[in-house]
């Protein structure tokens, strides 16, 4: 019967009954079951929820109230369980479980401050959702690493969870608290919070799931069209004199700055952008210029030598002579300009926020109702409460539409609440962290370095087009109409910054105009309509006390302020103050040498570690050097024969050329082949170490090759093969047998993006790459080519500088100016 009910198939064992409502009730109302359904025999299946009448002797009659609870197409509910008034179930997602749900039978906390009204919205919700006007309470446990064979039940008034892995916990069902600290198990707990939502919201979501979005368009579409009607005729009447719109008169761009190759610290970046140019011939007071976003409030980097005042700029401890002096200080992050894209709407103004990707980091989080996942879980709707994200908010933006209006795609730290749809527009986040934007490629397969991302429609700006796809239709609207209501979209520039875009009585065209004016290379249309669309400046010290600021970027946003701080309904991004420093908790230290600009932010790091010695009754202390790979380019100089007598040979490194060789900051020895047989043999003693490979080029920069790559790539120009040492997180036995004593070397690069350089004096390769795995690296190689030779590191401004010429293989660690972190995206890269 509860097959037939929902067009499915259920087990006997995927039926749980809620408690019996006694005899009478069962016979005339029915009794609540839990069970689940699998629409056909490949498919997952979900939750549902019914009421099942009962005879007196308790056999069912019929099936009432079908409702879905969970709706996860991609998602498989299993595991279901129930006791008394609390249930739960697993879901598992691309064949392994991330998330258990407890859900609570008697119904959902109340919002604080709730009126009749929302008292009464609500209950119709949640009747409509569950079929109780009660509601079902509900509370998201996430697995940090997806699992196979997890384990779920009930003991005494816990929801018992247990792990393949032998990591158990338990979570108490009445408070939700987690028995155990939450990153030794790896879970999570996402309590569903109560919402108030305002009554016309309620309406509009509520008729738009009874009756689809075509009503709600209609109406919206008539009432901005009737506001834009009286808006453009009360200008008329009482506006100033009529403007014209002129052809864009753009601002002279001065050159930039010639490089003079004497220095390593040039700085080309252009911090503030450059202003924008306005349309009219009479622009309004701060039209297109920037205007730093400065409250007494929002976090700031340290700068050099600790200072925290703003105002204050002072020459950096190394400066090239002849050199300006250059700040200190980081610049303000944030930067606001109003701008008029809309000839025919002079009073229209579109908001343009300014973020400096050097300093910045972006992040998202998926709301409590939207997007929808189709594979488990909701998302939490908050910025996470870890303190090493809380400590470094500084602001927060809307996301995208809802799940209802085109299942846009979105992954939040690898979980996947919708899969990605090929050609949509799409903001990702790298394992380095950097932001970009671009279309998803044909595939939906996830590239490896893809942390988080978000979707919706097509672009709205590509390479100067406002929307090149030709759609005309931009959120649910009447066919052929361009509502004009608030609007927001995110866009990336040529030199890597990034922009928030939103307007209050604007058409998507007008939003794709403002982003065009903005010098952005491709914009992506965001979330629409009244509170829906916000950017807030933030800055916490304590959310248990609520100890927080929190503006607006202006006051006819309708969001309220700490909508991204305490619970969103929808997803959002949120930004963060960048650390620069690189993984592992080893001390790291800024180095003393000639770092890259700006000498604000550091990017060249010192640590040194302890690691236990082959012989397991001493340490080895190992000397580490981080260098921030997007400050940085990296020159393989590969050691040619010179001059042979016999089977001894002399090398000699090809010279840099002429626009690096005054920009060197370090030089790595990377030694030579042994040719004791009077041929290359990089092996040498270390023999059963496999061969890796270590290549240098500007487009993927540093690059730790596996040995069958670098096998098949042979000495190429920009490669060398090198012993690997630290292979998928093990140290190889050959990298532990004591050899002779001398300085060796060894490097990774780290997901953070950082390459990593390990110096100890030492019997074996195991001190560096223990030291490195200590970091966080998986894959580290030794620079022990076969000649057994020791190792160096030269560093400019601290010791031995670079040379221009070496006897011996060398790699050369070289300064650029350093560029933002936001960028154009391929999904298919060559």
């Amino acid at each position: 019967m509860l097959g037939e009910a929902a067009n499915g198939t259920v087990l006997p064992l995927d039926i749980a009954w809620e408690p019996s409502p006694g005899i009478l009730t069962e016979f005339f109302s029915g009794r609540g079951v839990l069970f689940l359904v699998r629409s056909d025999a490949s498919s997952p299946r979900d939750l549902f929820r019914a009421r099942v009448r009962l005879t007196l002797e308790g056999r069912p009659v019929s099936v009432a109230g079908l409702r879905n609870l969970s709706a996860t197409p991609l998602g498989d509910e299993q595991k279901l369980v129930i006791e008394g008034e609390r249930a739960a179930f697993a879901t598992a997602s691309y064949g392994k479980i991330d998330s258990i749900t407890l859900l609570d039978l008697a119904g959902k906390a109340t919002a604080p401050g709730s009126s009749f009204v929302d008292h009464a919205t609500s209950s119709f919700t949640n009747w409509r959702e569950t079929g109780t006007a009660r509601g079902i309470g509900r509370l998201d446990v996430s697995l940090d690493t997806p699992d196979n064979g997890v384990l779920v039940g009930f003991d005494g008034g816990r929801l018992v969870v247990g792990e393949s892995g032998g990591k158990g916990f338990a979570v108490d069902a009445a408070t939700g608290a987690l028995g155990a600290d939450p990153d030794v198990v790896g879970a999570h707990v996402n309590p569903e919070p109560a919402l108030r939502k305002r009554p016309i919201l309620w309406a509009v979501d509520t008729v738009r799931t009874e009756l689809g979005p075509e009503p709600v368009a209609m109406i919206e579409a008539a009432v901005f069209k009737v506001r834009d009607v009286l808006r453009r005729s009360m200008y008329v009447i009482f506006g100033p004199e009529s403007q014209a719109a002129s052809a864009p008169v753009l601002l002279p761009v001065p050159p930039p700055e010639a490089l003079d190759a004497s220095y390593a610290q040039n700085d080309t970046s252009v911090w503030p952008p450059e202003p924008i140019a306005p349309i009219f011939k009479s622009p309004e007071p701060g039209e297109g210029a920037w205007e730093a976003v400065a409250y007494p409030w929002l976090k700031r980097l340290p700068s050099a030598g600790g200072e925290s005042d703003r105002s204050l700029t002072k020459p950096s401890a190394v400066t090239a002579p002849g050199a300006s002096a250059r700040p200190s200080v980081p610049p303000p992050y944030f930067y606001r300009t109003m701008i008029r894209p809309d000839p025919e709407r002079p009073y229209a103004r579109v908001l343009v926020v300014a973020m400096d990707m050097r300093q910045l980091e972006l992040d998202m989080e998926a709301g409590v109702e939207d997007p929808k996942p189709l594979t488990g879980a909701h998302g939490s709707g908050k910025i996470p409460r870890d303190p090493k994200i809380m400590n470094r908010v500084v602001g927060a933006f809307n996301g995208a539409f809802k799940t209802t209006h085109g299942e846009y795609g979105m992954m939040v730290h690898r979980r996947v609440l919708l899969p990605p749809k090929p050609g949509a527009a799409t903001l990702i986040v790298n394992d380095d962290r950097r932001v970009g934007l671009g279309n998803w490629g044909a595939s939906p397969e996830l590239p490896s370095d893809v942390v988080s991302f978000r979707q919706n429609l097509e672009p709205l700006v590509q390479d100067g087009k406002v929307s090149p796809s030709g759609r005309t239709q931009w959120g649910w609207q009447l066919t052929g109409t361009s509502m004009l209501t608030e609007r927001s979209g995110v866009c990336v520039t040529e030199g890597g910054h990034l922009y928030y875009v939103w307007g209050d009585e604007v058409s998507a065209q007008t939003l794709g105009k403002a982003m065009l004016l903005a010098k952005c290379t491709y914009g992506i249309h965001l979330d629409m309509n009244p509170h829906h669309t916000g950017f807030v400046f933030a800055s916490v010290r304590s959310l248990v006390n609520k100890d927080y600021d929190a503006r607006l970027l202006t006051p006819l946003m309708e969001i309220w302020p700490e909508r991204y701080l305490e619970y969103s309904p929808k997803d959002f991004f949120y930004l963060m103050l960048r650390d620069p420093m690189p993984p592992g908790d080893v001390g790291w230290t800024e180095d003393v040498g000639v770092a890259p600009a700006p000498a604000w932010l550091p990017s060249v790091w010192h640590a040194m570690v302890k690691t236990p010695a082959s012989s397991g009754d001493s340490t080895v202390q190992v000397e580490l050097t981080a260098f921030d790979t997007g400050r940085v380019l990296f020159r393989l100089r590969v050691a040619e024969v010179t001059k042979q007598e016999g089977s001894k040979r002399e090398y000699a490194s090809a010279a840099l050329g002429e626009e690096d060789v005054h920009r060197v900051i370090a030089a790595v020895g990377l030694g030579n082949p042994h040719d004791s047989r009077g041929i290359d043999n990089s092996r040498g003693s270390s023999a059963q170490l496999a061969l890796g490979g270590l290549s240098a080029d500007e487009t993927h920069g540093l690059a730790l090759l596996p040995e069958a790559e670098a096998l098949a790539t042979g000495n190429a120009d920009g490669t060398v093969q090198v012993p690997i040492v630290l292979d998928e997180g093990k140290i190889p036995d050959a990298a532990r047998e004591a050899r002779s004593m001398r300085l060796r070397g060894a490097a990774c690069v780290t997901r953070s993006g950082h390459a990593i350089l390990a110096m100890a004096t030492s019997h074996s390769d195991e001190a560096t790459a223990l030291a490195l795995s200590r970091v966080g690296c998986t894959r580290a190689v030794s620079f022990d080519r076969g000649a057994h030779r020791p190792t160096f590191l030269h560093r400019a401004g601290a010791g031995s500088p670079p040379l221009a010429r070496y006897d011996e293989s060398v790699l050369y660690v070289i300064s650029r100016p350093m560029a933002a972190r936001a960028y154009r995206w391929n999904a298919a890269p060559p």
